[in-house]
């Protein structure tokens, strides 16, 4: 009994390790080995596997950051913020203008559509 086991281990076992090394070999486009250039992938909000790659990361994403190659992100030096913005009020007034008020009419009828008429009740 103890041998056949064996002998079914032996014949798994291979299977085993190739599986493992087919899992492995099948890594996702962003983990990479070699000299390449640096490349930072971010996921998108489209689907699950929406990622999006740029040679530069991009400040202000970093929840958003799956993986890099090449120096980590915050080795480079962050942007500059841009300038605040010059607000303008609008010039002085001193009078008001009152809207027209509103006076009640029918909908318009849309072209080819006729009305229908009003109900018997409301005639009498």
């Amino acid at each position: 009994m103890g041998l056949k086991l064996k002998c079914v281990w032996a014949k798994l076992f291979p299977l085993w390790v190739l599986t493992l090394a087919t899992a492995c070999a099948t890594e996702p486009e962003i983990v990479r080995t070699g000299f390449e250039a640096p490349r930072y992938c971010y996921s998108e909000f489209v689907g699950r596997d929406a990622v999006t790659c740029y040679l530069t990361p991009r400040f202000g994403e970093e929840n958003r950051l799956v993986g890099y190659t090449g120096p980590a992100p915050y080795r480079y030096p962050r942007p500059a913020p841009p300038p605040p913005a010059t607000l303008y009020a609008p010039d002085p007034v001193n009078y008001w203008v009152k809207d027209a008020e509103l006076i009640s009419q029918a909908a318009p009828v849309p072209p080819g559509r006729t009305v229908a008429p009003p109900p018997e009740a409301a005639l009498t």
